[in-house]
């Protein structure tokens, strides 16, 4: 466990009195993380000197705007905070446990003061992310927290290459762009916890499934295909040369080719 910031700007994360990731989400999700690579907590808490906001209302805000405070470029999240009109409703709504968002991803809880998302099926990493506001010696206090594991083999060396940096700069924009909104510049507190250093090597198959791979794999092919294409190109007019004809009266049929100089007198010359 490690804090990327200052032990009192922790404090936020180790006196948070209300965890999203609590024991009810944890078996809604199915238990333990499925995937490949080792599993962590993340967690990225701001507090706001908001006096005339209440946290159900800062979080009402959240889940209205999350599309626009989320920083573009870490397609990573993009099905949890990609969202469009529908899914914003969806997750206002008083009844959307469970509910599949246009993403994917699939809400796991959702009240006036917190909402977690599950990752959908094929995603890179597994796992979940919860949002919850709490009020804390007058102010504010949000907090994100992830439960993940990388999918598959490729996923996990991302991560331990700088998929862990880019995760906490994008949360971190996203908080601050949070704070902005408010008119206030609040210092964002990150924690990362390892739960599990294992590999669950059975599930290294997953790799074929990986979005990266095959968009990859898809690129480096095309120009196959192309000069595929074209190698095909001369018998593809040949044989578009050639009709299927009928002979009246009879069963019979075969091929006509027709002759390009006599095309206009109507001759055609039967193949043998």
């Amino acid at each position: 466990m490690h804090s990327l910031e200052s032990p009192a700007e922790a404090d936020l994360i180790t006196q948070f009195p209300a965890r999203i990731s609590n024991e009810a989400i944890w078996a809604q999700s199915g238990g333990p993380l499925p995937g490949f690579g080792k599993s962590w907590r993340k967690r990225y808490a701001m507090s706001l000197d908001v006096t005339a906001a209440t946290p159900s209302q800062v979080m009402e805000i959240l889940k209205r705007h999350l599309s626009h405070f989320a920083p573009r470029g870490n397609h990573a999240f993009a099905p949890f905070t990609y969202l469009d009109d529908r899914d914003i409703a969806t997750l206002l709504s008083v009844a959307s446990d469970g509910a599949r968002l246009s993403t994917g991803a699939t809400v796991l809880a959702s009240g006036p003061v917190s909402f977690a998302v599950l990752a959908p099926a094929g995603h890179r990493f597994s796992g979940w992310i919860g949002f919850v506001a709490a009020q804390t010696a007058g102010r504010v206090t949000i907090q994100v927290e992830l439960f993940m594991r990388a999918a598959d083999p490729l996923s996990e060396l991302s991560l331990e290459i700088n998929g862990h940096r880019r995760d906490d700069e994008f949360w971190s924009k996203t908080l601050g762009l949070l704070s902005a909104y408010f008119g206030t510049d609040a210092q964002v507190a990150i924690e990362i916890e390892r739960l599990d250093d294992h590999y669950t090597w059975t599930q290294a198959s997953n790799v074929l499934h990986n979005s990266t791979l095959r968009s990859g794999v898809g690129q480096v092919a095309t120009p196959v295909r192309w000069g595929l294409a074209l190698a095909r190109w001369p018998f593809a007019r040949e044989r578009a040369a050639y009709t299927r004809y009928e002979i009246p009266g009879t069963e019979s049929s075969g091929l006509t080719r027709r002759s390009p100089s006599r095309a206009s007198l109507g001759h055609v010359h039967t193949r043998a």
